[in-house]
């Protein structure tokens, strides 16, 4: 039990084990798989079961990204300066992602062999070394926006913030779903991991 966060903290423990384990079944049901009328009986049977399992686990990340927000939006924490914030965050993610991203680009360098120029690292830092990296990079943009979420979640009444949820959904939710039903591309987002964070930020005012 952790003093400072009382009673709230058997949940943020519980919520947090329930999202390690829900991305650990994640990597373990990515087993590549093809159509399944072209497989034999075997191999529909793993098609469903890769399916079913991954589905189950996609609620690792959101659980993930609404105990961000449960813990760095709590009104009393308005008032934090943001030399404060942007430190411990520095001190929690910074360090660790200097140190893997230089762990990667050895990596490629090595192991594969990879000839790294000035452009290619450049590229690597602005996109990432590996496809791993995307959650740090989304979650880097969300500690960038938070002290504006703080204000937000503050002073908003439940009114605005069921808006910002609503118009969240139909972007993301709704009007894709209805590109795809037309075989239209409505999206307006460009795809890359430095704004990823705007698809995530409404879960944090879950």
């Amino acid at each position: 039990m952790d003093p400072k966060r009382g009673s709230l903290s058997l949940s943020v423990d519980l919520i947090r084990t329930v999202a390690i384990v829900l991305v650990i079944m994640l990597h373990a049901a990515n087993e590549p798989y093809h159509v399944a009328d072209e497989m034999s009986p075997g191999g529909v049977t793993l098609w469903w079961t890769v399916n079913i399992y991954n589905s189950l686990s996609k609620p690792s990340v959101p659980l993930f990204v609404m105990l961000t927000g449960a813990l760095l939006l709590m009104p009393e924490k308005v008032g934090e300066p943001l030399s404060v914030f942007f430190k411990k965050r520095l001190n929690r993610i910074g360090l660790p992602f200097l140190f893997w991203g230089v762990v990667y680009f050895a990596w490629r360098f090595i192991v594969h062999g990879e000839v790294l120029s000035g452009s290619s690292v450049l590229q690597g830092v602005l996109t990432g070394p590996s496809i791993q990296f995307w959650y740090l990079y989304m979650l880097l943009g969300l500690y960038l926006i938070t002290p504006m979420l703080r204000l937000v979640t503050a002073y908003a009444t439940q009114n605005i913030l069921r808006l910002i949820i609503t118009v969240w959904f139909l972007g993301n939710g709704v009007i894709p779903l209805l590109g795809l039903l037309v075989g239209i591309n409505l999206s307006w987002w460009p795809d890359g991991w430095a704004i990823m964070f705007l698809e995530y930020t409404p879960y944090a005012f879950g």
